[in-house]
């Protein structure tokens, strides 16, 4: 993985790239904690993964770019190694990706990089039903 996203440079991303294939924004990030919070994490890793084709792909957690400042703050903090984890066994090819936290004094927005992958991945198992 490669260098990771200021807070300045992800806000600035939030406010001036729509939302499409390669980027979307969440006003939160919810921990998959259970099956339907994890299938949601693993669909949406999937369809930025398939739209990084040569650039990377990004989910920043905690904005809406609709408000006149646009970070919220995540209101709860989360490890990069656990969801890592969640994703093994899940997506063939595995995406190469990396969840990050950056605080903007005492709001903290959260990022998921992902590494454009060249082939793309697919869900397996249970997760692929209903799959988006």
């Amino acid at each position: 993985m490669e260098r990771t996203l200021t807070v300045e440079e992800a806000i600035e991303l939030t406010r001036k790239t729509p939302e499409k294939v390669a980027f979307d924004w969440k006003s939160d990030f919810c921990i998959p904690n259970d099956e339907t919070k994890q299938g949601e994490f693993i669909k949406d890793l999937t369809a930025i993964a398939n739209a990084t084709v040569s650039s990377y792909g990004f989910i920043v957690y905690g904005v809406d770019p609709r408000k006149p400042d646009p970070v919220i703050g995540i209101s709860q903090t989360y490890d990069d190694s656990k969801l890592q984890q969640l994703v093994n066994g899940k997506i063939d090819p595995r995406p190469e990706f990396l969840y990050y936290e950056l605080s903007t004094g005492v709001k903290t927005i959260a990022v998921l990089q992902v590494k454009p992958t060249g082939r793309q991945p697919s869900i397996l198992g249970k997760y692929a039903k209903g799959k988006s």
